[in-house]
């Protein structure tokens, strides 16, 4: 049976916050080698990057309107013979070097993923707290900040399977049901969850 595979991201113009992750050893991924968007590492060169990626994919420099700021679109190049081997990603270099690279895991260009992603940020969004404003690009995103506590559950029965994603935001509780069911298409959902504890008697 098929696992099924939740993520939220949540970035900002290109850029991906650590959320406390430990910095790599620059000295040690600097000169690796890189044929796949996986192997790129924060600290690369902007120059081994590219001439690492150019052969499997396209690599089409954005507008940043940044000083010392660069950003590639990295897209794999159309090989039937290698469909689905490759993701896309967006690449982000400061003063020459890699500072952020975005993999598209689960990309999508429209219906009904693109409607239940857009409620699932409305939802954490409008729950989000300020958060206060560094400059003029902090000003034109509007950027906000949430600390979710989220409970998982994955249930198995005779008939299928149905993964959980709980969490509560401003006060109020949430769940996100992915179910994937024999003989009937998968579906995920989400439901705002209203319940009160009984008074004992």
């Amino acid at each position: 049976m098929k696992r099924a595979i939740f993520a939220i991201f949540l970035t900002s113009l290109g850029c991906w916050p650590t959320f406390g992750q430990a910095a790599p050893d620059t000295q040690n991924v600097i000169k690796n080698a890189v044929r796949d968007i996986r192997d790129v590492q924060p600290g690369m060169s902007l120059d081994h990057v590219i001439s690492g990626l150019i052969n499997q994919y396209d690599c089409i420099k954005m507008e940043t309107h940044v000083d010392g700021v660069a950003r590639y679109s990295i897209w794999p190049k159309l090989d039937a013979t290698k469909s689905g081997q490759h993701q896309a990603a967006s690449i982000v270099f400061s003063q020459g070097k890699v500072v952020n690279v975005s993999i598209d895991v689960y990309p999508s260009t429209g219906g009904d993923a693109a409607k239940f992603a857009e409620l699932l940020f409305w939802l954490l969004y409008n729950g989000a707290n300020p958060m206060p404003s560094s400059g003029r690009v902090d000003k034109l995103g509007n950027p906000r900040s949430i600390t979710l506590s989220i409970e998982l559950r994955d249930l198995h029965d005779a008939e299928g399977e149905d993964s959980d994603v709980m969490f509560t935001v401003d006060g109020k509780n949430y769940g996100i049901r992915i179910s994937k069911q024999d003989g009937h298409p998968d579906t995920v959902q989400i439901t705002q969850v209203v319940s009160t504890v009984p008074e004992k008697n």
